[in-house]
């Protein structure tokens, strides 16, 4: 019977060392979010169990923030109040369209109305005012308004700003073969009402084309987009709170935890006091195994925490230059090199990293921006996040009247030592949301 007790005892202890390591796995790869709906959970099933939320605990004073971050070690000259702040993780389909506008070449004058036009912009991307209309609300000429719209209409996706479904549609024609885009334009201007009820019969007699081409003209315009604004994601925004801070201490950069981001936890103090009352040893026994609980949920807390900081300060020791100089600056980086530097498996990197946020001298960054695949030069290898920085600054630079193709750009970057081709500027370029060369100097001309 004792060896039997003992197999079935020692199996059991394997199991349960199992689903704790599990959990720690799990607590270490959650978000702030995932985390919080844990723990949100966790005090429902332990009624000893009280944790304050971090979406919450921006409410509380600091004075007992920072008390907390001094006994963990924490600087005083920390930084803390900004994550007081709730971060967006997600644009507004106005903080879209304005991102395009500010990459543009525009008088000051101009950009400012059209980004007072982006806001008058119903959910279908159509500008509903007239002229006439937008001049006294801009207080600007009528001249400027029109400028201002042409700007507005190069933005993508491609219809936005348009007056009315004709124009939406016109605005959209580059998007059609140019074998097929004077027919498609035809059909736009005279043939509108003969599509919508499916008359290709009057449109075939109107045109005198052949059905086929037709055909094959309308479906192109139907391919098109009539309420290009739909397209934009304009979901109420999520929030996130960073997990860590940077602050530069004398010439190095530091990372500090942020108590707020994992919130409180604690035992409540009125079952505490029911711990003492030995008439009733069942009930001592299960507050006991709650309190264990509670006490292996703190240990998972503060690994996920000390994990975190390790790999954070890696990747801020190694991308120090980046929280001087900005993008250009980034290194390539893999979660491997992070790994062999901080002595844990990929696996743990990539998990502590998934989802996570770093409030830094450049902003409230996610944690995985630092990771860049590299792209060799003549003499040195860059990151992506480089490349995309110097396709920005040979743009920013242009002249607008005969701005920079995407093979230009590519030579540019030869000669700084940067060897990319016309198709990689070309997948960058679109991952910006910079507009063609061609598009560009319309845009130019119009202004």
């Amino acid at each position: 019977m004792q060896v039997d007790y003992g197999l079935v005892q020692e199996q059991t202890q394997r199991l349960v060392m199992t689903a704790q390591m599990k959990q720690a796995l799990d607590t270490l790869q959650w978000t702030t979010e995932e985390l919080d709906a844990f723990m949100q959970e966790a005090m429902l099933e332990n009624p000893l169990l009280e944790y304050e939320s971090p979406y919450k605990m921006g409410e509380l004073p600091w004075s007992s923030v920072v008390g907390a971050r001094k006994q963990r070690g924490s600087t005083e000259n920390s930084s803390l109040s900004s994550f007081d702040q709730r971060i967006k993780s997600t644009q507004s389909r106005e903080e879209k369209l304005t991102e395009q506008i500010r990459m543009m070449q525009l008088p000051e004058v101009i950009r400012r109305i059209c980004l007072f036009l982006i806001g008058l912009l119903d959910e279908y991307g159509y500008l509903r005012e007239s002229e006439e209309e937008l001049q006294g609300l801009c207080h600007a000429s009528l001249h400027q308004v029109r400028r201002a719209i042409q700007a507005l209409q190069c933005v993508e996706p491609l219809g936005i700003g348009a007056r009315d479904l004709r124009e939406c549609l016109r605005l959209q024609l580059e998007l059609v073969p140019a074998s097929r885009r004077a027919l498609v334009a035809t059909i736009i201007e005279n043939h509108l009402e003969d599509v919508a009820r499916g008359r290709l019969v009057a449109i075939v007699k109107g045109l005198k084309s052949s059905p086929e081409a037709i055909q094959q003209a309308v479906d192109d315009l139907r391919n098109l987009n009539p309420r290009p604004g739909l397209t934009l994601d304009d979901t109420p925004p999520q929030y996130i709170v960073p997990e860590v801070v940077v602050r530069r201490v004398g010439d190095v950069y530091q990372v500090y935890d942020v108590a707020t981001a994992r919130g409180r936890v604690f035992v409540n103090r009125n079952y505490q006091k029911l711990m003492g009352d030995k008439h009733h040893p069942e009930v001592q026994q299960f507050l006991r195994r709650q309190v264990e609980s509670i006490e292996w949920i703190t240990q998972c807390l503060e690994r996920r925490m000390e994990t975190l900081l390790k790999v954070a300060q890696a990747i801020v020791d190694i991308q120090s230059s980046f929280f001087e100089c900005g993008p250009r600056a980034l290194k390539p980086l893999t979660l491997r090199q992070v790994a062999e530097r901080v002595e844990l498996h990929e696996s743990t990197v990539s998990r502590a990293v998934r989802g996570k946020y770093m409030d830094t001298p450049q902003g409230v960054l996610e944690f995985k921006y630092f990771f860049t695949a590299e792209i060799r030069g003549d003499d040195s290898a860059v990151s992506a996040q480089a490349v995309k920085f110097a396709i920005q600054s040979l743009i920013a630079s242009e002249q607008p009247d005969s701005p920079l193709s995407d093979a230009d750009i590519a030579q540019a970057m030869k000669a700084q030592g940067i060897s990319v081709s016309r198709r990689t500027v070309a997948k960058y370029r679109e991952q910006l949301h910079i507009p063609t060369s061609l598009r560009r100097k319309r845009i130019s001309l119009e202004m």
